[in-house]
C-alpha cells in the first residue's frame, strides 16, 4: 500500500532537527507527546521551541510511496540534514529498519517480568519507611511533570470506578487544597501545559477560532488591500493573537471599545479594571517573548460607526 510518506520537523528558522515516516496522523505524535508531558530528547526539543513562544514546523517531503521507498528516502534525509545539523543524532532521529518495533515486541513478551512473592515481600520492606530527599523530589518532578494526561482507557477505568462515590465536605476540601498544592509546585511551562486544554475548549466555546468580528473583517482587508503577509489566530502560548505579520514581527490586536472599555470613548462600568488588567497581563506576555504589539481600537477603523456610551443627565 502506497500511503507512506516522510516528513520533517523543523526549527523557526528551518533547521531540521528531526526526519520521519509514517502514516495517517503519525507526524502529529511527536507535539501530542509533548503536550501530554512525556519527556524524551525529541519531546524536550519541542517544548524549548514552545517556550519560546514559537511553533514547530512540519513539513511532508513526500507522500504516497511504499513502506519500503519511505525507509529508503528516510536514510537519504537524514545522511543529509545530519550534516548541516549534528546534534539530530542524539534525538533519536537515526531511521529505525522495518520491522524494528516488532521485533523489539516480541522479544520483551518471551521474557518473564513478574516477581516472585519473596521478591515482592522484600521490595515492601525495603520500601517501608524510606524517606527520599528534596533533590530526589526535584528531580523526580522534572522527569515526571504532573500535566500527564492518561490513556482513554485508564480514563474510562477511572470514572467508572468513581462514579456513584460519595464523598463528605471534609473529603472535597482536602482533594481541593492537595490540588492547589501540587499546582503550586509547577514552573510556569508546566502551568501553561495544565492549563492548555481549558484555553482550547475556551477559545471552542467562544468561537473566536472560526468566526471573526466585523472589526476583524475590516481590518483584514486592509491588510490584504496592502499586499502584506499575515497569519489569523497567530497562538503564542496559551494567548491568541488577532493578526501577525512574520516580516516586522508584529501582533495586531483589534480592539472593540465597549468590549475592551476604550478609556478614549468614555466606556467604565464595573468590569473596567479588571478588563484593563486581562489586556495588559496579555500584552506584557507577549512582549516577553519578543513580539511587538501594536493595538487598534474601534474608533480607530475608518469606515465604521463606533457605538458611544449614553451621556449621563
Amino acid at each position: 500500500m502506497n500511503e507512506y510518506y516522510v516528513y520533517t520537523l523543523r526549527h523557526p528558522d528551518g533547521l531540521v532537527f528531526y526526519v520521519g515516516r509514517g502514516k495517517g496522523n503519525y507526524w502529529n505524535l511527536h507535539e501530542q507527546k509533548a503536550k501530554r508531558g512525556e519527556r524524551c530528547r525529541l519531546t524536550s526539543m519541542i517544548q524549548e521551541i514552545w517556550n519560546q513562544g514559537q511553533q514547530v514546523l512540519k513539513r511532508k517531503e513526500i507522500e504516497n510511496i511504499s513502506q519500503e521507498e519511505a525507509y529508503a528516502y528516510q536514510v537519504e534525509l537524514y545522511a543529509t540534514y545530519k550534516a548541516e545539523n549534528p546534534e539530530m543524532r542524539y534525538l533519536g532521529s537515526h531511521p529505525r529498519p522495518i520491522g524494528h518495533g516488532k521485533h523489539i515486541a516480541e522479544s520483551r513478551m518471551a521474557k518473564e517480568y513478574t516477581h516472585s512473592p519473596e521478591t515482592r515481600a522484600k521490595i515492601r520492606i525495603k520500601k517501608s519507611g524510606v524517606t527520599y530527599s528534596e533533590e530526589t523530589k526535584q528531580k523526580h518532578r522534572e522527569h515526571y511533570p504532573h500535566d500527564r494526561i492518561n490513556s482513554p482507557e485508564a480514563v474510562a477505568k477511572r470514572d467508572a470506578k468513581r462514579r456513584g462515590a460519595k464523598r463528605t465536605p471534609e473529603m472535597r476540601a482536602r482533594m481541593s487544597a492537595s490540588a492547589k498544592k501540587r499546582y503550586e509546585h509547577l514552573s510556569e511551562a508546566e502551568k501553561l501545559f495544565f492549563l492548555q486544554p481549558w484555553i482550547e475548549a475556551g477559545q471552542i466555546a467562544s468561537e473566536r477560532v472560526t468566526r471573526d468580528t466585523k472589526l476583524e473583517i475590516l481590518v483584514e482587508e486592509t491588510l490584504k488591500a496592502s499586499g502584506v503577509p499575515y497569519e489569523k489566530q497567530y497562538q503564542v502560548y496559551p494567548y491568541y493573537g488577532d493578526f501577525y505579520i512574520p516580516s516586522t514581527n508584529i501582533i495586531i490586536e483589534v480592539n472593540g471599545c465597549f468590549i475592551h472599555q476604550c478609556p478614549i470613548c468614555g466606556w467604565s462600568n464595573h468590569r473596567t479594571e479588571e478588563v484593563h488588567a486581562k489586556d495588559a497581563r496579555k500584552k506584557a506576555f507577549l512582549e516577553s517573548k519578543g513580539y511587538i504589539v501594536k493595538v487598534i481600537w474601534e474608533h480607530e477603523i475608518e469606515g465604521h460607526k463606533t457605538r458611544l456610551p449614553k451621556k449621563k443627565e
